[in-house]
C-alpha cells in the first residue's frame, strides 16, 4: 500500500511541475513565434482611449451589485453605531 501511495504522490509533483511547462511552451511561446499574427490582430484591433476604457470597464451587473452591497454596509454601521450608543447608556 506503501509503494503505491509513493507512486501516486511522485506522479502527482510531476504532474505538478509539467503543467506549467506545458502552459508556457504551448501558449507564450507559440504567441512569441507567431508575430505575423500577432501583429496583424493589434493592427487590425480599435485601440482608441475610448474603446480601451470600454475593454477596461467592469460589466454593469458588478457595479449594481457592489452599489446595493455599499448600501447595505451604510445601513448596518449606521446600525451598529446606534446599538452601541444605546447599550452604552
Amino acid at each position: 500500500m506503501a509503494e503505491v501511495r509513493a507512486y501516486f504522490q511522485v506522479a502527482y509533483k510531476r504532474f505538478g511541475d509539467n503543467v506549467p511547462k506545458l502552459i508556457d511552451a504551448d501558449f507564450i511561446r507559440a504567441i512569441d513565434s507567431s508575430d505575423d499574427g500577432l501583429d496583424v490582430a493589434l493592427m487590425t484591433m480599435d485601440l482608441s482611449t475610448e474603446k480601451c476604457m470600454e475593454y477596461l470597464q467592469e460589466p454593469r451587473s458588478i457595479i449594481s451589485e457592489r452599489t446595493k452591497l455599499a448600501g447595505k454596509k451604510q445601513r448596518l454601521e449606521s446600525a451598529q453605531s446606534k446599538l452601541e450608543r444605546y447599550y452604552r447608556g
